[in-house]
This record gives C-alpha cells, sequence and structure tokens, in this order.
C-alpha cells in the first residue's frame, strides 16, 4: 500500500492536536491521529527537547550518524515540533493561544506539575470550554503514587499483576520489551479521545481524559484480573512441560523453530492423524478432554517427541492442510515480511533523510476507504517552531528575540515542506 503525499482520504483533516508529552504512551496518541490527517504539533523544552530522542538510540542499527531510530520514528512521524518552554511567562502566553485554536491537548506531565503549569483540564477547560484533555499517567490521579513517574515495565508490566502470571512457574520475572504497554495504553487513550469527540459533536462541550498504564496492564489481564477481585486467587501458574491444556501450548521443531498450538477438543482424532499417529486417538489416557488435562505431563512429551521429527515449515503444511489451529512463533523479522503483514498493508512507503526509502510500521487500525498517510519523517527539535509561530503572527524579529530569550528554539536549518495540512 502506497500513501506517501496521499492526504485524499484523511479522516482527521483539520483537527488540531497539542502533544506535550514523552516517551512513548501519549505521543502514541498523537502518532494515531497523525497518521488519520490530523495536524499534530509536538510541544518539546526548547533546551532538553524531547527526552525520547536520547535512549531511542537503542533502537539504531549502529550508532552511526547515518542511521535512523526506529522507535522514535514510528511514534512521531507525521508530526511538527516546536520548541517552548512552558516555564516561562511567555511560553504559557504562547501555548494559551495555540490552546484556543486547538481540539485536543495531549499530556503525559504529572498531576502536580500539569497545575503548576496550568494545563490541567480545570485550567484548561475554564479557556477553551471544547478542548479535549488527555492525560497519560502511570498510577492514576489519586492515591499515594499519582505523582510519582512510572514506565510501562513498572506500571503496566509489574505492578498490574501481569509480570506475576506469564513465564514458566519456576522462572523469575520475565521483563518486558519496551514500550509494549505505552502503546496498548496510547490505543486505550485513543479509543477514549474517540468517544469525546463523539459526545463534543452532539454537546459542543470538550471532556477530561485520564488513562493510566496500571489500569491497563490490569485490563489486559482482565480474566485473571476479575478472578483475583473476586475470589483472592487469580489463578494456578503452570509451565510448558506441565500445562493443563497439552493441545494448548509450544512445541519445539526440528532446527529449533518453535510452533504454538490452540487444537480445539473435538478436532483431537484430526489432529492425531495429522501429526502422523492416528492410534493416539483411542489411547485410553487421552480419549477425553478430561483425561488429557490429568495426563498432561504425559502427553506433552509425546508431542514434543512428534514435533522434533520435522522441521517448522512441514508441520506448517501439515497442520494447514488439516485445518488446525496453529500460529509459528516467528521472529521480528520474519513477521515482518510475513505475507499476511504484506497483504494486509500493515506497512506504507516511507521516506526519511537518512535512510531514503523504508517500509513503515503502521498503527493497528484500517477504516475502509481511509488509507493511512505518510507525510514527513519525525521532526528534528524545534524544526517547525518557526512556521508554527508565524501561524500565532510572530514576525521574524519576535522570533529571534524569543529565540534570544530561551522561550523557544528555532531551527538551525531550512525545515522540510512536506507538510499537507490544509
Amino acid at each position: 500500500m502506497d500513501s506517501t503525499h496521499d492526504n485524499s482520504a484523511a479522516l482527521l483533516q483539520g483537527l488540531r492536536v497539542l502533544e506535550l508529552a514523552t516517551w512513548v504512551a501519549a505521543p502514541t496518541i498523537g502518532g494515531i491521529l497523525a497518521e488519520y490527517g490530523a495536524d499534530v504539533i509536538h510541544i518539546e523544552d526548547p533546551e532538553r527537547g524531547d527526552s525520547y530522542r536520547v535512549p531511542a538510540q537503542l533502537w539504531r542499527k549502529s550508532s552511526g550518524s547515518d542511521q535512523i531510530n526506529p522507535s522514535w520514528e514510528v511514534h512521531n512521524r507525521n508530526k511538527r515540533s516546536l520548541a517552548l518552554s512552558l516555564r516561562k511567562d511567555e511560553g504559557r502566553e504562547i501555548f494559551r493561544r495555540m490552546a484556543a485554536g486547538a481540539d485536543v491537548f495531549i499530556t503525559n506531565l504529572l498531576p502536580e506539575s500539569q497545575q503548576r503549569l496550568r494545563i490541567d483540564s480545570s485550567s484548561l477547560s475554564a479557556l477553551h470550554p471544547r478542548l479535549i484533555h488527555v492525560s497519560v499517567t502511570g498510577w492514576g490521579s489519586a492515591g499515594p503514587a499519582s505523582q510519582s513517574r512510572a514506565f510501562d515495565v513498572t506500571g503496566f508490566w509489574a505492578a498490574s499483576g501481569m509480570m506475576s502470571l506469564l513465564g514458566d512457574r519456576e522462572s523469575p520475572p520475565t521483563l518486558v520489551r519496551p514500550g509494549m504497554g505505552d502503546r496498548v495504553t496510547g490505543l486505550a487513550a485513543t479509543a477514549a479521545l474517540g468517544l469525546a469527540l463523539y459526545s463534543r459533536e452532539r454537546t459542543g462541550k470538550g471532556h477530561a481524559i485520564e488513562v493510566s498504564l496500571m489500569h491497563t496492564g490490569m485490563w489486559a489481564i482482565g480474566s485473571d484480573m476479575q478472578r483475583a477481585a473476586l475470589y483472592g486467587d487469580p489463578g494456578v501458574k503452570h509451565s510448558r512441560k506441565d500445562a493443563p491444556a497439552p493441545l494448548l501450548n509450544c512445541y519445539a521443531t526440528k532446527g529449533g523453530g518453535w510452533l504454538v498450538l490452540l487444537i480445539a477438543d473435538d478436532d483431537w482424532p484430526e489432529f492425531c492423524a495429522c501429526m502422523g499417529m492416528p492410534d493416539l486417538a483411542a489411547d485410553a489416557r487421552f480419549d477425553t478432554p478430561e483425561k488429557r488435562t490429568a495426563n498432561n505431563q504425559e502427553l506433552i512429551r509425546i508431542l514434543d517427541s512428534i514435533f522434533v521429527q520435522l522441521d517448522r515449515a512441514e508441520w506448517e503444511q501439515r497442520l494447514s492442510a488439516a485445518s488446525m489451529t496453529y500460529a509459528p512463533a516467528l521472529s521480528a523479522v520474519e513477521a515482518a515480511n510475513h505475507p499476511q503483514a504484506l497483504a494486509n498493508g500493515f506497512f506504507i512507503d516511507a521516506h526519511h533523510d537518512a535512510v531514503g526509502s523504508y517500509r513503515a510500521l503502521t498503527f493497528p487500525m484500517r477504516f475502509v476507504g481511509a488509507a493511512p498517510q505518510f507525510r514527513g519523517q519525525a521532526p528534528g527539535h524545534g524544526e517547525q517552531s518557526r512556521e508554527i509561530l508565524g501561524e500565532l503572527g510572530f514576525d521574524a524579529q519576535a522570533m529571534d528575540r524569543l529565540h534570544e530569550s530561551g522561550v523557544v528554539r528555532l531551527p538551525t536549518k531550512p525545515e522540510r515542506k512536506d507538510w499537507s495540512r490544509t
């Protein structure tokens, strides 16, 4: 799917969004909106810039200056950057002028920081009743941890109870890949924003939205969490070798590839035939779901011995031919090139000055007749400051004065002109 510079079907064209946020969760919201045509202005500190610019180097292919940060691009392409200090009176006044014409404000500043800068929902809604205020926190705005910092590995992964449920029973707590909980939280906040935009169309009034990493993590393990709340017991944690449902398990194949099975109990005879062991279906130890659970470790040992006889591709052919439910445990590189990812347009054509053309991963949603858009690479620090200030009526002399006083940071090189927001 090639939607580069094609805004013909932009769903959110004309929507103005201010984003005073760092790292991943809150910028995910702005990234989704920008991908569907919104004008998202990413506000950064003039001196430090977005704190995610530096640690995002973790995802560089190398430390060379000709490489880009894939993670930074995923969450911040299509946006404009304004380097503006809200610690200064003139900076806060510029922000208020921008908020007067904005539809949405997104932030992940701590509640007390929002109040100190007077950008909390109460302060802004009093000035701009139609503005939708989206706040992403680690722990929620109330309670003893409300003013504490959090990242997805702490709020979403550890404190939600999720970490305690995953991995083998004997294994220590398993760390998550960075940003997983942030992106889920960003999706939840975007869903809430959609409801608020719909409500505003009917009432003319904005809403204050709050989404936290901890709450989103608890929702992600909703079945276990509801059981814990009801009975004080989230269920038993099993290892792969004693999984209570051997047909819902992962198995190693010849050569080291893994397969994940989810075979229905009614498909047990067909599954056994597919495995080349039709007699196993009638084995008195395994001929009912209850017996397969009672003798789970023995059945897992048998299946382990069978799966290692063929490589993953051969098993995939057999399982597909028998209409069994399974999936290969793919590497990220394999997933990026999987026929399903390509056929369904999970990537769009993009461009970056440092590497030229590349495939950009899109956000996980699709609208019939409205394709995701690529309009520009993630901005440099304050790259569109001059352009945005010009839209507010500042002339060149005024901009230079603001730059010299540290209120804003002006770009040191010409900004790219590949933006389309009209």
